[in-house]
């Protein structure tokens, strides 16, 4: 059987494993430290079962015994299964297909859709608006065309395709995809369940889109994902692609700029009007203003919340208060005379009330997990 050496990242031990064997834990014969396995090229097996004893190593530092006394190497592997198409690292096979305001395309390997860790790479935030709370898990549907996950789900009858967050609780990684079903009617491995997450109140229509192209002779494919949310799309690049690369500098670069569009985009007379009342900091950058509802649209810029990257201001002439983003703030929304009031409550800080429309408090809570507030939503 053909075999590999890998290095023991605690005692420096060489180690003998099976050549086919990567990505997944192992322990070394001689310190018994566990760590996992480097990936390789050929297919990832599940696990390695038993000891990984030493190999002698010609590089070691003269004096050191490479010789341990471990028992020899015994590696269980798994009972033969029909050959399947081999798994490729993430991190070497995603490509930024596009990017542009309205979204990103990436592209990559069907087979990554085989690995869990790859299948989790999509952050736990709303797809739409990015906040962490009140979150249902949707799977992405790769089909043959490049359409709408949400829209999708209905045409799947085999059950939900989504799960509230209530039932999932802090699951992740493997333990939280063996609570999701499976995606019937699409070529493997896009059968294979990927979530992603949806508050209550966003629809995730037109956030996010798979496609898949299978040979039916390999098995093997190609997928493409589109990510609307810029911000998603680029914690999800990152984190599959790795730090440091062209393609998410590139990332990064547009999405700064695009963020600094917000300002710009208000309406001038709106500027001027919070001008009086909110100016930057250094290094603080506006991130949106949410206008009070219990006042005619004529009178926005006069009123209402600004969040950035350091604050959240509240201003109702003559009243005027701020919060800190390290400052733990709650948010309680209720229903009063068939319009949403929004209640703020934090330390040293009076409690105040304003009333949103849906737009608005989708901003609000699109900003505030931008930029990490510590919020809490009852």
């Amino acid at each position: 059987m053909a075999k590999r050496r890998v290095k023991c990242p605690k005692c420096g031990a060489v180690l003998s494993v099976p050549a086919s064997v990567g990505n997944c834990p192992a322990r070394c014969g001689r310190c018994r430290e566990a760590f996992r396995l480097p990936p390789v090229q050929p297919q990832v097996e599940d696990t390695i079962a038993g000891w990984l004893s030493d190999e002698v190593d010609s590089d070691a530092p003269a004096g050191t015994d490479t010789a341990a006394e471990a028992p020899p190497a015994v590696v269980n592997e798994p009972a033969a299964k029909a050959p399947q198409p081999k798994a490729t690292p993430p991190a070497q096979c995603v490509r930024l297909v596009s990017l542009e305001r309205r979204g990103a395309m990436f592209e990559f390997p069907a087979d990554c859709l085989r690995q869990d860790e790859f299948r989790c790479f999509i952050p736990r935030v709303c797809i739409h608006c990015r906040t962490r709370a009140h979150l249902s898990a949707h799977l992405i549907i790769f089909t043959g065309q490049l359409k709408d996950s949400i829209s999708l789900e209905a045409e799947h009858k085999a059950g939900h395709l989504s799960i509230p967050q209530d039932q999932l609780g802090n699951r992740s990684g493997p333990d939280l995809l063996a609570l999701l079903p499976e995606v019937p009617s699409v070529p493997a491995p896009a059968n294979l369940p990927m979530p992603y997450w949806v508050c209550d109140l966003c629809s995730g229509a037109g956030e996010i889109s798979g496609q898949i192209q299978v040979n039916a002779a390999t098995g093997r494919g190609l997928c493409r994902l589109f990510i609307r949310n810029l911000s998603v799309a680029h914690e999800f690049f990152t984190d599959a692609s790795g730090q440091g690369t062209a393609d998410c500098a590139k990332m990064a670069e547009f999405l700064k700029h695009f963020e600094e569009d917000r300002w710009d985009a208000l309406p001038s007379v709106v500027r001027h009007r919070m001008e009086q009342w909110f100016r930057p900091k250094d290094d603080e950058r506006f991130l949106t203003y949410v206008p009070d509802r219990s006042f005619v649209r004529t009178e926005d810029g006069m009123n209402g919340l600004v969040v950035s990257t350091h604050r959240l201001l509240f201003h109702h002439p003559p009243i005027h208060q701020e919060l800190t983003v390290e400052t733990p703030v709650t948010f309680q929304l209720q229903n009063a005379g068939g319009k949403d009031v929004l209640s703020i409550d934090a330390a040293k800080w009076k409690r105040r009330s304003i009333t949103l429309d849906r737009s608005g408090l989708i901003k609000l809570r699109q900003s505030l997990a931008k930029s990490n507030f510590k919020a809490k939503w009852v």
